[in-house]
């Protein structure tokens, strides 16, 4: 069940260049799917994504930023 809005991410993710900014995914997926979660439940599932190897990480957020304010970059197709 962890993984149950991957499928709004993915969409999100998909809808990006090859390079993206990980905070413009989160504001899109809760703004359009307004699926009760909060920011941090979409940027841990994204982490996982970095982890599986789908994407990876080409900036770190400033230390005053959370996390997922960071360029990602897509290394294979994540839907």
């Amino acid at each position: 069940m962890e993984d149950f809005y991957d499928n709004f991410i993915f969409r999100e993710i998909e809808a990006e260049g090859e390079h993206f900014q990980e905070a413009v995914v989160i504001g899109r997926v809760l703004g359009k799917y307004r699926p009760g979660i909060g920011d941090s439940w979409i940027a841990l599932r994204i982490e996982e994504m970095i982890r599986a190897g789908k994407l990876e990480a080409l900036t770190k957020a400033n230390k005053d930023m959370p996390t997922y304010h960071r360029l990602l970059k897509k290394l294979q197709t994540v839907v």
